[in-house]
């Protein structure tokens, strides 16, 4: 029986849990348990278990997915890791491969049943801390949509960031909200009025193409860019029709009905998941509030092309959902950045469905704009594709490698930035608890000279308390990205452990679903393709 057993402790020390103390235990529970064990010891002395990143815990890891052991031991279940996710993740790689573990503080024993299901358990916990993550996300940005802020990036067509200077510890800090673009806010009434005219995107698209409408950057508009301008709801009047619309969405309204009186825009939080493109969170997690800007659409018109996209989205659902091509969304030309659509489905003598990708320009200009080839065998591509994926999974490539750094750093930062609140919160209760006794011992006295004091005293703990809560509100602000893209990472790392399982057995709309968890976009030069990863600069 071969045993592998891993010993950690942060600091040196001579006492208790010393590194021969976890040994030797570890040892006995071997001898007493197993049958002839061979030991393998692997220790890290200096190592905090807040981080996987140990350099004998590295080499334990790489030996276990090898298969060199039948059981891996330790003295406690924190020695691996005070992270259940990557608890979770080592007990993961430990199932895989059929190695049993053992931990003896806890009487933790995967070669037994009970011991066993302590697995599921642990699993609990992995999904309660992704869950919490999720809720302090929702919690900070319900803080930030009460002031209607604009959280920066690209502002939505028709609008443009305005930054608001205000003051904090001294120094000037600004924070952005949106105001009207007088420029570009004809050009999104034009598609909203053209699409409940024309009841279609494509049809749009069509009219803006052949009337010379571009885009900020003088781009033609593309089916996805014009169908994420009509469903923004940034652009729609803020009053009861659109709160009575969003509340049977179930959508989180922050600010009461009341406050919705037509005077303002809306403004939209956690709709997108971050870093995936256009997937969406479902309505319920969505956050509706008041913006400070003007609208451009009515809530009515704005109701209306919803209901519109409904229908649409209805009828083609049965067609699109049939599509065997998996990259249809994913796939674009590289000539002129349009997407490829799939076109020219068949079958072969063979009983093999297949298809041609095409680029849409090519198809809306007839070859004006864009003469770049089709991929007329778009069932091989797929297939290429799915080959490269499987190949960058045999090793830890550079995109799962990039994944585990980013989760390692955003960690740190995150649990830093959760330290640092509490910290603030507990000094901003224990300061408004001193302005409370001192209130109270201010009424006791006679002497101008000690009020004057006192009042001193309580003034500046009132202006400290001030620019605490400043730094608590931007602590907060800050926090919701990096939560966000943790749990992004979490569900990228799930989709590339599941790609093998999934893909050849799973339906095509789960198929479907990996693919987008993993892939941005991929481009065709009109010869050959490049895979664009979530997390990886440069394309595979």
């Amino acid at each position: 029986m071969k045993i592998a057993i891993y010993s950690r402790k942060s600091k040196t020390s001579d006492k208790g849990e010393s590194i021969d103390n976890q040994i030797h235990m570890c040892k006995e529970y071997a001898n007493t348990h197993f049958d002839a064990p061979e030991f393998s010891i692997f220790v890290d002395e200096g190592f905090s278990g807040g981080t996987t990143n140990r350099p004998q815990f590295k080499i334990l890891i790489d030996e276990l997915k090898k298969g060199l052991y039948d059981v891996l031991i330790c003295y406690r279940l924190d020695r691996i890791s005070r992270n259940v996710s990557d608890f979770a993740s080592t007990l993961d790689i430990l199932t895989q491969h059929a190695i049993g573990f053992v931990s003896i503080k806890e009487n933790f024993d995967t070669t037994t049943p009970m011991g066993r299901a302590m697995i599921h358990i642990s699993s609990v916990f992995a999904q309660l801390e992704r869950e919490t993550i999720a809720e302090r996300v929702t919690d900070n940005l319900l803080e930030l949509a009460k002031l209607g802020r604009w959280l920066g990036g690209t502002s939505p067509l028709g609008y443009k960031g305005k930054k608001v200077a205000y003051q904090s510890n001294g120094k000037t800090k600004h924070y952005s909200v949106l105001e009207q673009d007088l420029k570009t806010a004809p050009t999104v009434k034009l598609i909203f009025d053209k699409y409940l005219e024309l009841g279609s995107i494509s049809k749009v698209e069509t009219y803006l193409m052949q009337n010379g409408i571009k885009t900020s950057n003088q781009a033609h508009f593309r089916s996805n860019v014009i169908r994420n301008i009509l469903i923004n709801p940034v652009y729609a009047t803020a009053d009861a029709s659109i709160y009575e619309y969003f509340h049977k969405l179930k959508c989180i309204l922050p600010k009461p009905k009341e406050e919705f009186d037509g005077s303002y825009g809306l403004m939209p939080y956690n709709r997108n998941k971050k870093g995936k493109g256009n997937l969406q969170n479902p309505p319920d997690k969505w956050i509706i509030s008041l913006g400070t800007h003007q609208p451009i659409i009515s809530s009515l018109d704005w109701i209306k092309v919803q209901k519109q996209l409904k229908a649409n989205s209805d009828l083609a659902y049965s067609n699109a959902s049939a599509s065997p091509a998996l990259l249809s969304g994913l796939i674009y030309c590289k000539h002129c950045g349009a997407p490829m659509q799939v076109s020219g489905k068949g079958v072969l003598v063979n009983g093999t469905v297949c298809y041609n990708y095409r680029c849409t320009t090519k198809t809306k200009s007839r070859g004006k704009l864009c003469s770049i080839a089709n991929i007329s065998k778009g069932y091989a591509i797929d297939t290429l594709v799915i080959k490269r994926i499987r190949a960058m999974l045999e090793n830890e490539t550079a995109l799962i490698k990039e994944l585990k750094k980013h989760k390692q750093d955003l960690t740190f930062k995150i649990d830093t930035v959760e330290k640092e609140k509490v910290r603030i919160k507990e000094e901003l209760q224990s300061n408004t608890t001193t302005i409370s006794s001192l209130i109270k011992k201010l009424a006791l006295f006679d002497d101008s000279t000690m009020e004057h004091y006192i009042q001193d005293e309580v003034k500046a703990l009132h202006s400290k308390n001030s620019v605490l809560k400043k730094q608590l509100d931007e602590l907060q602000n800050s926090s919701v990205n990096q939560d966000y893209s943790l749990a992004n990472i979490e569900l990228t790392l799930h989709s590339l452990k599941e790609f093998n399982e999934l893909i050849d057995y799973a339906t095509l709309h789960q198929k479907k679903t990996l693919m987008h968890n993993l892939i941005k976009r991929i481009e065709w030069d009109g010869e050959n393709i490049d895979i664009f990863f979530y997390f990886l600069q440069s394309p595979l």
